[in-house]
């Protein structure tokens, strides 16, 4: 409830109460027409979804109608956090000041490669985390000898806890 503030989140009310209201809905009517078997037990609230549809039941169908109603519960709330999502990116840019800035994850590699470093650096504070930076590991022979090239660059370069 706090991952994405639904408390004190008006946007979220909805698809907070309705969600649990469509699963009751779909899972009572599945139950009722037979097409899933009736629980007869509780497999406990700690037990994750899908296995605890197999547990609580004894049909993988309990695990089908499970993982229908995940889906429908993402059907709903997309829209609600796609509102919030653009919200959140439009304050973050009258934030910066530039209204015509562009996220990072939603660039392409041409409008990247045009910015200049202070609009990539509002760019990344804009895209609030969801930058992924990676390294591509080339292996090559040592350098010297018996020293691996790793313990060349803790050696000279890296003078940091984490390398």
């Amino acid at each position: 409830m706090f991952g994405v503030p639904i408390v004190l989140n008006i946007l979220l009310l909805f698809p907070f109460i309705l969600a649990p209201i469509a699963n009751l809905i779909v899972a009572w009517s599945s139950m009722a027409s037979g097409l899933v078997p009736l629980t007869y037990t509780d497999p406990g609230w700690t037990t994750p979804p899908i296995i605890s549809g197999l547990l609580a039941t004894g049909s993988f169908k309990a695990s089908i109608l499970q993982a229908v109603l995940i889906v429908i519960d993402i059907l709903i709330y997309i829209p609600f956090v796609i509102t919030i999502e653009k919200n959140a990116f439009k304050s973050r840019r009258k934030s910066v000041g530039d209204e015509n800035m562009k996220r990072l994850i939603s660039a392409n590699p041409s409008e990247i490669l045009n910015m200049t470093a202070q609009e990539l650096k509002q760019s990344i504070q804009a895209s609030e985390g969801r930058v992924v930076l990676s390294e591509n590991v080339v292996i090559r022979e040592t350098f010297v000898g018996d020293i691996t090239n790793a313990e060349i660059a803790r050696a000279f370069w890296c003078r940091y806890d984490f390398c």
